[in-house]
């Protein structure tokens, strides 16, 4: 659903605003499946009162009909965004942008070892954020990747390229947008990395296979190699292939 916010009628260029309708969402459960039923009621006035008349149900094509009609007045009233060279795509409540990998301090505190910190090279990072959720995967290079760019597991802790980012305590934005990307960042750069969920995402010793379950040690070890190392990069070998390519991430990447 889209908000927009006007202060005042002036902010639209008009002089008043009226109550004209409602939807009313209603939810319908039979059995274990629940949907979702949408009425669109007509509002009217009656004795000074503002008064809802009978519903009419409505389908699919109607509710995208106003939620087209809504996009298109946001769209007319807001300002103006220059979008970030490493911006990739933007949308409504959903953005995606690429981190180049760098040297910087990575957290660890797991139960087995406690506060653990280094300072290593981090993968080149695809970020997708939608909602308040947030999914990341490697690239093997630096450069700005394009659609077809193929993408790799985050060889990181408490994330899954199923499920997304395990916040933890982290702050967590509470929808996507270019104000809060610094906020997703800090989750991931600044997180106490304590668990490994789902499947593995490094290749590494024993580990070549996203089948294979993942265990806190062998990343411990991993990152400790890369900082003994003075590693300037994760090296592209360590990358496991997510089989996706950018355009396949943003299209499913989410939609899990």
């Amino acid at each position: 659903m889209l908000e927009a916010v006007t202060p005042t009628p002036a902010d639209c260029g008009v002089t008043s605003i009226a109550p004209h309708t409602a939807l009313i969402l209603s939810q319908i459960s039979n059995g274990g499946d629940v949907s979702m039923l949408v009425a669109q009621h007509k509002l009217y006035q009656a004795s000074g009162q503002l008064r809802m008349g009978s519903g009419e149900i409505i389908g699919p094509e109607r509710i995208a009909q106003i939620v087209a009609m809504l996009d298109e007045s946001a769209a007319r009233h807001a300002s103006e965004q220059f979008l970030p060279a490493r911006v990739i795509a933007h949308g409504a409540d959903m953005i995606a942008w690429h981190v180049p990998g760098k040297r910087r301090p990575m957290f660890f505190a797991t139960d087995a070892e406690g506060p653990v910190s280094m300072q290593v090279s981090w993968p080149s990072l695809l970020f997708l954020a939608r909602g308040n959720r947030l999914w990341l995967a490697a690239l093997d290079s630096d450069a700005r990747p394009d659609a077809d760019t193929p993408l790799y597991h985050a060889p990181l802790m408490n994330h899954d390229a199923r499920n997304g980012l395990c916040f933890g305590n982290a702050e967590r934005p509470a929808r996507a947008s270019l104000e809060t990307m610094a906020i997703f960042e800090t989750a991931v750069f600044k997180s106490n990395f304590s668990h490994c969920n789902g499947g593995n995402h490094l290749r590494y010793r024993h580990l070549n296979s996203d089948r294979q379950s993942a265990c806190n040690s062998t990343h411990l070890a991993f990152y400790r190699s890369v900082e003994k190392r003075r590693l300037k990069r994760v090296p592209a070998r360590h990358l496991l292939p997510l089989n996706k390519t950018v355009a396949d991430f943003l299209k499913t990447g989410s939609n899990r």
